[in-house]
């Protein structure tokens, strides 16, 4: 039960580069929680531009948290409601120019709340949470954003307790 309607959670599918390697976990995962109001939560991935605008501003709109890797698909949360958050999934390694860039988007104006997992290897039980992404993995392109660019394995726990704050 719970009181209210369930809280929207849209997690964007890049439907390539800087994957969620592991989006079935963490939707199953996202689906069983409970906010501390007692409300249920619909969670769904999302790929933008794959329906045309109307649609993604639609999804965007009705989302109550958009969940991503660093990259273009969280721009939509210019699309958010007042009191909405993002939540970021920044890759182990990724370069320090990525550490303010859609916090300085929200406090630009647009009062949409910014919650940051910052993974990084080596922390914790369970598997390597980055995987290289395609040129890193073909010792092609500038190292420098290698790190940007990894697809990632965000443990559920962790993606749950920033969906905790950002409810």
């Amino acid at each position: 039960g719970g009181v209210g309607r369930r809280r929207r959670v849209a997690v964007v599918d890049r439907g390539g580069g800087r994957g969620i390697l592991n989006m079935p976990d963490i939707l199953a995962a996202c689906n069983r929680f409970v906010t501390a109001d007692g409300r249920g939560t619909e969670c769904f991935s999302r790929v933008f531009g794959s329906e045309g605008l109307e649609a993604d501003v639609k999804v965007a709109w009705e989302a109550d948290v958009l969940v991503g890797v660093h990259g273009s698909g969280l721009n939509n949360m210019h699309l958010m409601r007042e009191g909405t958050s993002v939540i970021e999934i920044r890759p182990c390694g990724a370069p320090p120019f990525l550490e303010t860039h859609f916090e300085a988007m929200a406090l630009s104006g647009h009062p949409v709340h910014v919650w940051v997992l910052q993974l990084e290897r080596g922390l914790g039980p369970g598997p390597d949470p980055c995987r290289p992404g395609r040129l890193e993995a073909l010792g092609a392109g500038d190292p420098y954003f290698w790190g940007r660019d990894r697809d990632v394995i965000p443990p559920p726990g962790a993606v749950l307790e920033l969906l905790q704050r950002a409810v």
